[in-house]
């Protein structure tokens, strides 16, 4: 089945307002410094990060947790959260994900595993996990501290705490909208939900430079036109199976 183009993304170099806590805002994407550490913290292609333009991201808890393998078109239930969102792999069977309350895990295959690792109220995303500090991840915060939208921290799993990010030199976004969560990107493959679509997107080669980019379907089979399930917050687990938030109740 063909998948059809939902619409057309410009290239263009991305523009996040930021800037250090207490101090005038610095556009991230002339920040070399700043791309530099953040790529190398979340493992990307500076060339996806440098050339996708998305919109700002806006929180949306869903229902349940959800798998979908594109090669036997099974879409699998993981785990009903009750009001989670940003999902992230921790590892190939262990989920992070965000409920109001703080930073649950739940281990796939395994029923009564969910459990609260991090207690906090104002965790805003997961953007995915990090070698330094050791078992923590880089999360976007909202303190609303100086003016600053969203603060990066790290939510330190074994201390069960937040700690400041003291190895970049910017740190308060006014904008988060086009920072890329790490789980993503697969190559030069960006997956990607939008708070105006019920619908998960894919682009292609989002790295090669020149052109447009198509911003895609992922499947024509995850279509909330056809079933009314609102699909969001996109992760890959491999190249064709995914991870994602549903919500049921569009209809």
């Amino acid at each position: 089945m063909k998948i059809p183009m939902v619409k057309h993304i410009r290239l263009s170099v991305l523009f996040i307002s930021c800037g250090l806590i207490g101090s005038r805002g610095l556009v991230a994407s002339q920040n070399s410094s700043f791309i530099v550490w953040l790529c190398q913290k979340l493992k990307i292609d500076p060339g996806v990060y440098a050339r996708v333009t998305r919109d700002i991201p806006r929180v949306r808890a869903g229902d349940k947790i959800v798998s979908f393998d594109k090669t036997t078109g099974m879409e699998t239930t993981i785990w009903s959260c009750g009001g989670c969102w940003s999902p992230t792999l921790l590892d190939s069977k262990t989920i992070a994900f965000i409920k109001e309350d703080g930073i649950w895990t739940f281990t796939i295959g395994q029923a009564d595993s969910a459990r609260k690792v991090l207690e906090a109220s104002q965790i805003q995303w997961i953007l995915g996990p990090v070698d330094q500090p050791t078992q923590s991840l880089l999360v976007a915060t909202s303190l609303n501290q100086n003016g600053c939208a969203l603060t990066l921290q790290y939510a330190q799993l074994i201390e069960k705490k937040l700690l400041p990010v003291q190895d970049s030199d910017t740190t308060c976004l006014d904008n988060a909208g086009n920072l890329i969560r790490s789980g993503q990107v697969n190559g030069d493959r960006l997956i990607h939900s939008s708070a105006n679509d019920t619908d998960i997107l894919v682009i292609e080669n989002p790295a090669t430079a020149g052109g447009r980019v198509v911003d895609m379907l992922f499947d024509p089979r995850l279509n909330s036109a056809k079933d009314g399930i609102s699909r969001f917050d996109p992760q890959w687990i491999n190249a064709t199976t995914i991870l994602y938030i549903t919500h049921s109740q569009l209809f």
